[in-house]
C-alpha cells in the first residue's frame, strides 16, 4: 500500500496536465479498493473521472461523476457536491 494516498490524486492530476490519461490512471491504481476519508475519496474519484473523460470513456466518466455525488452526500459534505457542480477542484 502507498504510504501517502493523498499524493496520488495530485500525481494523477499532473499526468492529466501532460495529457497522459493512462499514466494518470496508473497513478491512482494503488488507491483502488482503499477506504479513504471523504475528501481523499472524492479527489480520487474526481481525477478518475477526468482521466476517463480524457481517454474518451464518457460512460465510465459519467459513472464516476455519479460516484462523486454519492461520496459527497454520504459524507454530508455539501462543499464537495457544490464543487462538482461548479467544476472546482478541492485540494487540502
Amino acid at each position: 500500500m502507498h504510504r501517502r494516498p493523498a499524493a496520488r490524486p495530485l500525481l494523477a492530476g499532473a499526468f492529466l496536465g501532460l495529457r497522459d490519461s493512462a499514466a494518470a490512471t496508473n497513478a491512482l491504481a494503488p488507491l483502488a479498493g482503499l477506504t479513504l476519508p471523504p475528501e481523499q475519496a472524492w479527489q480520487r474519484e474526481h481525477v478518475t473521472a477526468l482521466a476517463q473523460r480524457a481517454a474518451g470513456a464518457t460512460d465510465a466518466a459519467l459513472a464516476s461523476a455519479s460516484n462523486l455525488v454519492a461520496i459527497a452526500r454520504t459524507a454530508n459534505r455539501r462543499e464537495l457536491e457544490a464543487a462538482l457542480g461548479a467544476g472546482v477542484d478541492i485540494e487540502h
